[in-house]
């Protein structure tokens, strides 16, 4: 058994937009995990801790690079720049379900409720490093790295904080992308040090906190281009077009972003 720092977390919204996204969700993604059916997360936060005692998770924070993402009184979630699985699941939660998540074990390890009062009630551990997990209304993702959804029969095999975790199939409606499929709908930053290059392999001179779109994917690099739809305040647009590395090894060598 895993134990971990356990918290009990309260994440409200009155907006009848969340029950507008839920009919849109629910009619265009009406499946269970078996079946692979793509949805979409978008559920903010009180809560008490449940203390118990900390273990290791994971890699040493000196061999992974984490950023992060959604921090109150009572949880703290990062992104990190170490790759595992095969790809990305992403969970949708209606009012009344459960996302109970198991040990590989067996054991428990947390759950996410969603509440019939629009709210989600979160207890998990007050450090959580996921591929995006983010439990607030107006920018909410349950995004974790994670294995096939064909690769068990039973359990989607997912990673958080460094160690694998499952789910039980029957129970989620989700959507698993390979990272190939990931990278292509997503918006990227380049890390310092990564290098824009044109096709002839010279370098592009691309500037700071310029986002990007990506067109193809090959191996460990990827073609981007810079996107309009997505411009960062006081940033300057900048047409380019090029090809860079996004992993070394299980490294990230790009960060995921928005369009906020």
């Amino acid at each position: 058994m895993e134990p971990d720092n356990q918290l009990t977390t309260i994440v409200k919204s009155g907006n009848a937009h969340f029950l507008k996204m839920l009919a849109v969700c629910v009619t265009v993604f009406c499946s269970a995990c078996r079946n692979e059916t793509h949805q979409v997360t978008k559920p903010g936060v009180k809560g008490t801790a449940d203390n118990r005692d900390n273990i290791p998770q994971g890699k040493p924070a000196s061999e992974s690079a984490e950023t992060l993402l959604f921090e109150n009184d009572v949880i703290s979630t990062f992104t990190t720049d170490r790759i595992q699985g095969k790809g990305v699941v992403s969970f949708f939660l209606e009012p009344g379900d459960t996302l109970s998540i198991q040990n590989s074990d067996g054991s428990d390890f947390g759950e996410l409720i969603a509440n019939t009062d629009l709210s989600f009630t979160i207890s998990l551990p007050k450090k959580v490093v996921a591929r995006n997990l983010v439990p607030d209304y107006d920018v909410a993702s349950f995004e974790f790295d994670a294995e096939p959804i064909a690769s068990d029969k039973e359990f989607i095999k997912l990673y958080i904080n460094g160690l694998q975790k499952r789910i039980h199939k029957g129970r989620v409606k989700c959507a698993f992308r390979t990272w190939e499929e990931y990278l292509r709908e997503s918006v990227i930053k380049l890390k310092n040090g990564n290098i824009l290059r044109g096709s002839d392999g010279s370098p592009v001179a691309h500037q700071k906190d310029l986002k990007y779109e990506v067109l193809e994917v090959k191996g460990d690099t990827i073609r981007l281009k810079s996107s309009r739809s997505c411009i960062t305040d006081g940033v300057a647009f900048k047409n380019l077009d090029g090809w860079a590395q996004w992993k070394s090894g299980n490294k990230l060598q790009i960060e995921f972003s928005n369009c906020e």
